[in-house]
């Protein structure tokens, strides 16, 4: 069943344009990953510096595997550098599930 991860992160002021490369070569290192759909990003309207990265994944196990690859580990340790809190992260299947 598919999944969609939201990743959210908090830049520090001036860090936008190094944080968006950073994101853009994630996503070619993504595309070349088993499981992955699709991607997005978004900026909050009332604040330049919070983001939001919406992947799709076939499923968890493949969104688990391409988040422990070395190429991913090594953007994230750049990453955290530029910003101003850890990201958060949430996963979600598509569709209601019963109780």
């Amino acid at each position: 069943m598919a999944i969609k991860v939201f990743i959210k992160r908090r830049i520090k002021p001036g860090k936008q344009a190094e944080v968006g490369r950073l994101i853009t070569q994630a996503r070619y290192n993504a595309m070349a990953q088993n499981g992955y759909i699709s991607s997005e990003t978004y900026t909050a309207i009332d604040d330049p510096h919070r983001i939001v990265v919406l992947s799709m994944w076939h499923d968890l196990a493949d969104w688990y595997a391409y988040r422990e690859c070395a190429q991913r580990v090594e953007h994230e340790a750049e990453m955290l550098a530029l910003l101003s809190e850890s990201p958060t992260y949430e996963i979600y299947r598509l569709g209601l599930v019963p109780e």
